[in-house]
């Protein structure tokens, strides 16, 4: 991992709902196979798709966001030493 991606999981808004997104692609991969798809079949149909956990685009968003910081603090530096 590089910086960004462990300054990205460590400013992370992440609550109970996140943590528990987190765990479900381990949970599924443990499970029985047809136990697995009847539940991800029941995530569908509650409006869940547990293939796209949102925890995944709010890492994502954070990543994003330590790039762009780490990014303007190089420029920030280049510009300041010219």
């Amino acid at each position: 991992m590089d910086e960004q991606a462990i300054r990205a999981a460590a400013t992370m808004p992440c609550d109970k709902t996140d943590l528990g997104e987190a765990m479900i692609p381990q949970a599924l991969a443990m499970a029985p196979a047809e136990s697995a798809a009847k539940a991800k079949e029941e995530m569908r149909a509650g409006g869940y798709d547990p293939d796209k956990p949102n925890v995944d685009r709010k890492f994502l968003i954070s990543y994003g966001m330590a790039v762009i910081e780490q990014y303007s603090k190089s420029n920030a530096q280049i510009l300041l030493s010219t």
